[in-house]
């Protein structure tokens, strides 16, 4: 049942203006105001509304101003709701907060820009939120890895789970063909992000996996979202050299050329070059060719300032989920 959360111990003024002898309404004018003393806040009230998940904030003032609230989990809240007009009747809404939690409120009065009457952080009110009725499911997002990735090695699965209710998401399972790996129950980022850090994709075998979230808000209320992902662990291929050949003298240019191939058949995404241990160049595509064959990468590069005698290139190939082909070296001798 909601009920009305009144706060304690706030600045309580009996009236909203002066009365002086006679009668005479002797209540600050407005064009008088230099100071925050001059704005007189009334008691604050906080009511739930359940219908945003929130909870009203209402006060009067002695003369119009601009009201905001500042609402969060710790002592001095960053979050805030502000008024778009001068008034002396102030109600504004905290939404969607999350259930059975304190939340911190700061209530300010602004004039001006340089005229705020606001309390000292440590005067902050508190409430705690009832727990929310709500038979609203979360919000199920993959955010990496994505539906038909591929993927290998150690990687990141991040899950984006979000409820009407803010953090009302309070788990987050993590399923790979209908087998538990995770349970996830503090996001990442305090907010919506659930994420299983570092999975070894190499548990798994090469092919395609179902992979599944379960998340589960602060009522009970479920949604899980699935996708397929094609797990490749296996190294691509580097078939061989074509140019330049093991032990052939080079001068000053050259033409690196190498076929490389997936092992599964698939075109590689890369191809780069070591000089004597070190980075020296990036391959492009030349020859693109059937499935199973082997594609043609190439490229002329500058030996001009190699220093004679005996160096050794090596190339390595890199698929579509990062795995590397072991090193296939060759020596050539300069001139």
């Amino acid at each position: 049942m909601n009920r009305l959360f009144v706060v304690l111990a706030l600045i309580t003024i009996g009236a909203l203006g002066f009365v002086g002898c006679g009668g005479k309404d002797a209540a600050t004018k407005p064009e008088e105001i230099r100071s925050p003393d001059q704005i007189v806040q009334s008691e604050i009230v906080y009511t739930v509304n359940p219908d945003y998940s929130g909870v009203n904030v209402s006060w009067k003032t002695n003369i119009p101003t601009v009201g905001r609230v500042y609402y969060g989990r710790t002592p001095q809240p960053t979050d805030y709701v502000i008024e778009e007009v001068s008034t002396t009747q102030h109600l504004l809404c905290a939404p969607r907060l999350r259930g059975d939690a304190l939340f911190y409120f700061q209530v300010q009065s602004s004039f001006s820009e340089e005229v705020i009457s606001a309390r000292e952080p440590s005067e902050g009110d508190t409430l705690r939120t009832p727990r929310w009725v709500d038979w609203s499911p979360p919000t199920v997002r993959w955010v990496d890895p994505r539906e038909g990735a591929i993927k290998g090695g150690t990687i990141d699965l991040t899950v984006s789970a979000n409820e009407y209710v803010v953090n009302g998401v309070v788990e987050v399972k993590f399923f790979i063909d209908g087998r538990v790996i995770a349970v996830v129950t503090e996001p990442d980022d305090g907010d919506k992000i659930f994420v299983v850090h570092d999975f070894n994709t190499t548990q798994l075998t090469d092919g395609l996996h179902s992979f599944h979230a379960l998340a589960t808000d602060v009522n009970g209320n479920r949604e899980s979202r699935g996708i397929t992902v094609d797990i490749d662990n296996s190294k691509p291929v580097i078939y061989r050299w074509d140019a330049p050949r093991n032990q052939r003298e080079i001068g000053n240019s050259i033409n690196l050329r190498v076929v490389a191939q997936d092992f599964r058949g698939e075109h590689v995404d890369d191809v780069y070059i070591t000089l004597d241990g070190q980075p020296f160049a990036r391959l492009e595509v030349c020859e693109l060719r059937a499935s199973g064959v082997g594609d043609v990468w190439c490229r002329d590069v500058d030996t001009s300032t190699l220093s004679p005698g005996q160096h050794y290139f090596g190339a390595v190939s890199v698929d579509h989920a990062g795995n590397e082909s072991d090193p296939v070296y060759i020596g050539v001798i300069k001139q």
